[in-house]
């Protein structure tokens, strides 16, 4: 498990395999962008809605400035 607070990205990590392989570094936050991206969430989820569970008021202002820039 690997903390990170939400406006972090996601951190990069190393993917254990056998011990005889190199582990790959896998992006995860570049990964899930792509994800949403190629789903079309930014249409489908309805952003002027309250996120569950409720953010905190710091995290509430940072994703509001984060809607604004996109």
């Amino acid at each position: 498990m690997y903390g990170f607070n939400l406006p972090e990205p996601i951190p990069q990590f190393a993917l254990p395999l056998r011990s005889s392989d190199s582990e790959p570094i896998i992006d995860l936050h570049a990964l899930l962008n792509i994800v949403y991206d190629r789903a079309g969430y930014a249409f489908a989820i309805d952003y002027t809605q309250a996120p569950i569970p409720k953010l905190s008021d710091d995290l509430q202002a940072w994703s509001q400035s984060v809607l604004q820039t996109v």
